[in-house]
């Protein structure tokens, strides 16, 4: 029988360092409203000890406003995708659970 001692954090032996939360803004629309939004959250995150805020814009992105997927869209949207997924922890790629579908 292993009765070694682990420094792992468990549910009850929360991490030290303050949560990082990544806030995204999914729209490179003319007039959008979402940097609104974006910075309302920040302004009160601002105030906590406890979180680190991170914001990802898809405007700072240059991607093109149609939906015409040109070669230069899809570079740009492989770029981005491929500096998000070095950024994202281990265990967002785990499967979500979802609540499974009432029947009638």
């Amino acid at each position: 029988m292993n009765t070694a001692v682990t420094d792992a954090p468990t549910a009850a032996q929360p991490s030290t360092g303050p949560l990082r939360v990544t806030l995204v803004v999914g729209s490179n629309r003319h007039g959008r409203f979402g940097p609104v939004v974006a910075d309302w959250l920040l302004d009160h995150l601002r105030n906590r000890d406890d979180l680190v805020a991170e914001v990802v814009d898809v405007a700072d992105a240059e991607l093109p406003t149609s939906f015409e997927p040109t070669p230069e869209a899809t570079a740009a949207l492989s770029g981005i995708t491929r500096s998000w997924q070095t950024r994202t922890p281990s265990w967002s790629s785990r499967p979500s659970t979802t609540t499974p579908s009432r029947q009638a």
